[in-house]
């Protein structure tokens, strides 16, 4: 055996020596002893999975530990117990939560959603006298309903069909009014274009007779109306000239109009800036001269008391400060109040939860 043969073979052997002496160690009846102690108490106080867990420890440190072994089969048969019972009382929770909504949906007509609950009822529960007889119940009066509902949809249809016949008929007597009409409009048509023919061949005649009486008097009429069309010019070129003039200095009062106007406003929104200018500085120096007084000062220095004991966690010191600053505000401006009720609350609280740790 060469040298790195024998020190490999001298390594496993120290390795497995530690390993003999963790084991040992770990099989320790004390140890032992102690996880079997922790079992039983868990078990006692009905923390079954903490038991459980104890007595596994237990066997695997010392396997053959008969009495960590009856106590594991206990816990475990308790366990599965305490589970049967309480899916049992789950399911009967459920199945009552079941029965009382089916009977308010009853209660209010909806028969259809009360079927599906107790039907839901007696899938959980198959032999329910209960649920059986609601559930019958429910059916007989969804068909009678159902009934109803086919009967009044019938009544409905006879009574739309019986309408639209009235319609039918209606429009018939309407649309044969409609046609003797228009033959009445067109008879009437056809003696208005007669009488017209013959009010133009009258008026046609007396045309012709005017004209030949107007070929007789051109030339005076002539002169007459040259003279009348250059004053009628003449007249009308004057309108024009005085209605552009109108025009121009309405333009020019409505410009100044409204540079005045733009004026005026500017100096408003500038006298309206001044004034809330003014009342914010004014009311900037009231809080000042407020905040200033020696109370204030006072209420203030509480206040700030208050919140370094709350940040120290001394509760009770804080709940008195800031009762005094409350007591202290309470006839005048109150600036700290509202931050100091806040507070007090927030402190009692905290010191109710240290109490009850």
């Amino acid at each position: 055996m060469n040298f790195f043969s024998r020190t490999r073979y001298i390594f496993f052997v120290v390795f497995f020596l530690c390993l003999g002496a963790i084991a040992a160690q770990a099989a320790d009846p004390v140890v032992v002893e102690l996880h079997y102690q922790n079992g039983v108490k868990f078990y006692k106080r009905g923390l079954y999975d903490r038991a459980i867990a104890a007595f596994e420890k237990v066997l695997s440190l010392e396997s053959d530990h008969d009495e960590a072994k009856e106590y594991l089969e206990k816990v475990k048969s308790e366990k599965e117990g305490q589970t049967r019972v309480e899916a049992k009382k789950s399911e009967a929770a459920e199945i009552r939560s079941l029965y009382d909504e089916g009977k308010r949906l009853y209660k209010k007509r909806d028969y259809n959603g009360a079927l599906e609950v107790f039907s839901k009822v007696l899938e959980k529960k198959p032999v329910d006298d209960f649920a059986s007889f609601y559930k019958e119940r429910c059916e007989i009066l969804i068909s009678r309903q159902l009934a109803r509902d086919r009967k009044i949809e019938e009544k409905k249809r006879a009574r739309e069909q019986r309408e639209k016949e009235i319609s039918d008929k209606k429009s018939a007597r309407q649309a044969k009014k409609a046609e003797r009409e228009g033959m009445l409009d067109k008879r009437r048509e056809i003696n208005e274009e007669r009488r017209s023919l013959k009010e133009a061949k009258v008026t046609e005649a007396r045309e012709a007779e005017s004209l030949a009486e107007t070929l007789t008097q051109e030339p005076a009429k002539k002169e007459a109306a040259a003279g009348g069309k250059k004053a009628l010019k003449e007249e009308k070129k004057a309108q024009k000239l005085a209605a552009k003039n109108a025009r121009i200095i309405a333009a020019q009062k409505a410009k100044e109009d409204k540079i005045e106007a733009a004026s005026k406003r500017r100096e408003e929104k500038r006298a309206l800036k001044e004034e809330k200018r003014k009342a914010k500085n004014s009311k900037k120096v009231k809080i000042e001269q407020v905040e200033g007084t020696p109370v204030v000062m006072q209420n203030k220095e509480l206040f700030l008391k208050g919140v370094e004991q709350y940040g120290r966690k001394e509760y009770e010191e804080a709940v008195a400060s800031f009762g005094s600053v409350i007591e202290a505000e309470s006839s005048g401006r109150k600036l700290y109040t509202n931050s100091a009720k806040r507070l007090i609350d927030r402190a009692k609280k905290k010191m109710k939860a240290s109490e009850g740790r």
